[in-house]
């Protein structure tokens, strides 16, 4: 986050990062226990209120990141200018 403060354009290094949050806010990796996503999954009461917001949170910021990289691509694929 700090990086994003004084960045003025995401780095392929901040990408990656935000990339992992997000595999961590999701759980992606929660069947492999040597993750620290199983240890998290293994905290989590379904039951809590705060899991609803975590998934629309997580979603959320998904959307954007799918954004991004769409943006990304598209600008990396134009043509030049003569």
């Amino acid at each position: 986050m700090d990086d994003l403060s004084i960045q003025p354009k995401l780095t392929r290094r901040m990408e990656r990062n935000l990339v992992r949050l997000r595999e961590l806010l999701t759980l992606e990796n929660v069947h492999d226990p040597d993750r620290v996503e199983a240890a998290c999954f293994a905290e989590i009461d379904p039951g809590s209120a705060i899991v609803e917001d975590i998934c629309l949170l997580a979603d959320e910021f998904t959307d954007h990141l799918r954004a991004h990289f769409a943006v990304q691509k598209a600008s990396s694929t134009a043509p030049l200018p003569a």
